[in-house]
């Protein structure tokens, strides 16, 4: 019971980790020459999950600046963010009703102990 737990609580966190990431590209989809982040998730040892966060370093569209040099934009697709929040959403969804399912196992466990 307590693997579940831990196992749900970590997937949550994944899912907060990877919805903090998605804010912090959306923040700076304007910022010139910023370099989009990913999340990646892996299985621990514990069976929960880990989060790795890496740069993207495919380089943004050039434009011509107000000064007339060439500057290259973020490469920060705000549709690819909206994606990556609509699943962050789903997978706390999902380990949200795997604690709250564990939970009440737990408490039926202790109803018939009891």
């Amino acid at each position: 019971m307590i693997t579940a737990f831990g196992s749900s609580i970590s997937g949550m966190n994944a899912a907060f980790k990877m919805m903090d990431v998605s804010a912090h590209n959306t923040a700076n989809v304007n910022t010139d020459e910023f370099k989009a982040q990913r999340v990646t998730f892996s299985e621990n040892m514990s069976g929960g999950v880990s989060t790795n966060v890496d740069t993207d370093d495919s380089t943004g569209s050039y434009y011509l600046a107000e000064n007339g040099t060439i500057a290259e934009s973020s490469n920060v697709n705000i549709a690819e963010e909206i994606l990556s929040q609509i699943i962050a959403r789903n997978t706390m969804d999902a380990n949200v009703a795997a604690f709250k399912t564990a939970d009440e196992m737990t408490e039926s466990l202790l109803d018939i102990l009891a």
